[in-house]
C-alpha cells in the first residue's frame, strides 16, 4: 500500500526479502538508542539497543494479530504528510513507531510515541533518514533475551523448552499461567499453573503449551 502511494521516497519502513525477518523500522534517537522493529511469519519483534555500549535494553515480541498497522488512510490526513505507523505493546506500555513522508519534498521523518495505559508519556524523535537499500543487521534469535507477552505458546514451535521467569503485568490481580498438554482439552491436561504475585518460575517441555495471562515470560536457560 505504502509503496503504491509514495514509490519514489527514501523511506524508513523497509522490506528485505533476502533475510528471514522483514525489517520494518529503524530509529536512532537523540538520547543514544537504536530501535528496530522486525517481522517474521508469526511475530513482530521490538528491540532497543544502547548505541554506545551495544547493550540490549529491551526486547519483546507481539503476535502479528495483536499489532495495529495505521495507514495514511487511517490517519485521514488533510495536509501534505503521509504517515504510516505500527503500534506494539509491552504490558501497560504501547509504542507507536511512525514514519512521516512529505508528499511534496518526499523527505522522511520518524518518531516513536510511548504511551502508558493509553496516555502519551514520551515522544522520541529519530535523527536518522535511512535509505531502504541499507540493511539492518541484528539478531532476533537470542531467545534468552526475548520477552513473551500474554497469549498461548506451543513449546518447541513458538518458544523453546526450558525455564522461564514470569512477571506480573497487573499489580491489582497478579499474574496467571498454566501449562497443559492438549490444546483441545486444557482443563483435562493441565500440568501446572495458577495465580501469582510479582514473579514466579516455570519449566516447560517440548510439546506442552504455556498460557500467559496478566504476565510476561522471559527465558532463563
Amino acid at each position: 500500500m505504502l509503496k503504491r502511494l509514495i514509490p519514489l521516497c527514501v523511506i524508513t519502513l523497509i522490506s528485505n526479502n533476502a533475510f528471514s525477518d522483514e525489517n520494518l523500522f529503524f530509529c536512532e534517537t537523540e538520547n543514544g538508542k537504536k530501535i528496530y522493529l522486525s517481522k517474521d511469519n508469526e511475530f513482530f519483534t521490538y528491540k532497543a539497543i544502547n548505541a554506545k555500549t551495544g547493550e540490549k535494553e529491551l526486547i519483546f515480541k507481539n503476535r502479528i494479530s495483536d499489532v495495529r498497522e495505521i495507514t495514511p488512510e487511517d490517519y485521514q490526513y488533510t495536509g501534505r504528510s503521509l504517515n504510516y505507523s505500527y503500534e506494539v505493546k509491552n504490558g501497560s506500555y504501547s509504542y507507536v513507531l511512525t514514519t512521516s513522508t512529505d508528499r511534496i519534498t518526499l523527505e522522511n521523518s520518524s518518531y516513536i510515541t510511548i504511551l502508558k495505559n493509553g496516555k502519551d508519556i514520551k515522544e522520541l524523535i529519530c535523527k536518522n533518514n535511512r535509505n531502504k537499500e541499507e540493511s539492518i543487521n541484528f539478531d532476533t534469535k537470542n531467545e534468552e533475551e526475548i520477552i513473551y507477552q500474554e497469549g498461548t505458546y506451543k513449546v518447541g514451535i513458538d518458544i523453546p523448552e526450558g525455564e522461564y521467569k514470569l512477571i506480573e503485568t497487573d499489580s491489582d490481580f497478579g499474574g496467571f499461567y498454566r501449562v497443559y498438554l492438549n490444546s483441545g482439552d486444557k482443563l483435562g491436561s493441565i500440568v501446572t499453573g495458577g495465580s501469582f504475585k510479582r514473579m514466579t518460575y516455570v519449566t516447560v517441555k517440548k510439546g506442552q503449551y504455556l498460557e500467559l495471562s496478566r504476565c510476561n515470560a522471559e527465558k532463563v536457560n
